[in-house]
């Protein structure tokens, strides 16, 4: 089974206000295709943090999806 990795951007999702629905329903869509989701992160909207994040899941994972709600960043 192929696995992946899950990045969800965005500094709101590192409050109690918000919640990472978007990486739930891609666990989900990725399960029913026979691929495991093996970690999901959240990393605020600092460049060098997304940055280190990205290289690192790369290393790891040949699947890696990034998300973000851009409609809240105006």
């Amino acid at each position: 089974m192929s696995h992946a990795e899950i990045i969800a951007i965005g500094s709101e999702l590192l409050t109690p206000f918000r919640s990472d629905t978007n990486s739930l329903w891609l666990t989900a869509e990725l399960n029913a295709l026979g691929i495991a989701v093996r970690r999901k992160t959240v990393v605020g909207d600092d460049e060098l943090f997304l940055e280190e994040t990205l290289r690192d899941a790369l290393r790891n994972s040949p699947v890696v999806i990034t998300t973000a709600d851009w409609a809240d960043r105006g």
